[in-house]
């Protein structure tokens, strides 16, 4: 198989994952739902890290990776429900979003990012998240 080959396959590979999407912003989960699931995805949508967690508890075992807003409503953060589902599964890979900037942000514990995720700023393409979670579920499967 050619390197054309083994990225078509690759990309076949990585569109048959599910996703969790953790997005408090109505109108961003709803475009950002259907933008992955044309591109071929199958995506879980949560509105808050509570409806995440019970979500997480039924399907874990169906979740490939989890997208999640840095800062949500009601004291949960992306990085909190990421440590939490990473007890689970450590390999987990996390791709989180946020408007403020990936540096100057740390959750209560003054912890930054947790290990193995990557970071878009909002407004972010929509070509620019599916290239990043066609790398991470590459790396997985590659792992």
């Amino acid at each position: 198989m050619n390197d054309a080959g083994a990225r078509e396959w690759e990309n076949r590979l990585a569109t048959q994952a599910t996703i969790l999407l953790v997005e408090d912003e109505e109108g961003i989960r709803f475009m950002v739902k259907m933008f992955l699931e044309q591109s071929g995805y199958s995506v879980i949508e949560a509105e808050n890290g509570a409806n995440a967690l019970a979500i997480w508890e039924k399907k874990q075992s169906e979740i490939d990776l989890v997208l999640a807003d840095l800062v949500m409503p009601n004291g949960f953060t992306g990085q909190r429900l990421a440590r939490r589902f990473q007890v689970d599964r450590p390999d987990l890979k996390v791709i989180f979003s946020s408007g403020y900037d990936c540096e100057d942000f740390a959750d209560n514990e003054g912890e930054r990012l947790v290990p193995d995720s990557n970071f878009l700023r909002k407004p972010y393409r929509l070509s620019s998240l599916v290239q990043m979670i066609g790398e991470s579920l590459r790396v997985k499967k590659a792992a």
